[in-house]
């Protein structure tokens, strides 16, 4: 990743408050949201993984069955959401704190973590739940995430 000196003022002081935003995602995400970042289509260095690095070698997970998703204790399932959602609300607040993003850009971050921090919140009685999921579906909010986001929703309607 190459920067200009000229955008460093908008980049400083790099926040060490957030766990897990490494420097060049939040470089990445305030050039972005500025609309200043640009593409090379040519490989400038060379990159090597390792199983020991910090970041950018992810080990396979264990697969989890739906026997084990449904045995689970709520705070197990939870857990996971609530780190996310705590990720997103203080990346949402240091970006919303800033004057030089406009919040229209900021929207869709707005939504994704309204929509965690509503995941935590749903009922424990499954049935309740059925309205509720559908309603985020129908409002588009499961699929503001990457992946198999019908597995997500299928997800919070059976498991505890």
């Amino acid at each position: 990743m190459a920067i200009r000196c000229s955008a460093l003022p908008a980049l400083m002081p790099f926040p060490t408050h957030v766990q897990y935003l490494i420097h060049d995602a939040w470089l990445s995400l305030v050039l972005a949201l500025k609309g200043t970042i640009g593409f090379i289509d040519e490989p400038l260095v060379f990159y090597r993984q390792h199983s020991s690095q910090q970041v950018g070698f992810k080990a396979s997970r264990a697969k989890v069955t739906m026997k084990d998703r449904l045995n689970r204790s709520r705070n197990e399932r939870m857990a996971p959401i609530l780190q996310t959602a705590t990720r997103f609300r203080q990346v949402r607040e240091l970006l919303d704190s800033r004057t030089d993003i406009s919040p229209q850009r900021l929207t869709r971050l707005h939504r994704m973590a309204r929509h965690l921090a509503w995941r935590i919140r749903l009922p424990l009685v499954r049935i309740f739940r059925l309205p509720l999921v559908a309603g985020e579906l129908a409002k588009g909010n499961y699929q503001l995430f990457p992946g198999h986001w019908w597995k997500t929703a299928l997800g919070d309607l059976i498991e505890p």
